[in-house]
């Protein structure tokens, strides 16, 4: 959660939720309004990746992150 808290980009809202039932999986994040879930966000690279795919403004977020 920290790594998403960290680089979403202010039109998205981060928040804790409830068990998804995926837990051998995860960790897992839950996209709404899609109401999609991703497994296995363990890097800071895979949630850089879920927000530029999934986030207008995550654009070139994946670069810069593997630039550091």
């Amino acid at each position: 959660m920290a790594y998403f808290e960290e680089l979403a980009p202010g039109s998205v809202t981060v928040t804790e939720v409830d068990c998804l039932g995926e837990c051998g999986l995860g960790p897992n994040v839950k996209l709404e309004p899609e109401n999609v879930v991703v497994n296995g966000c363990k890097s800071k690279a895979a949630v850089a990746q879920i927000l530029e795919e999934r986030c207008v403004d995550g654009t070139g977020l994946m670069a810069r992150i593997l630039e550091e």
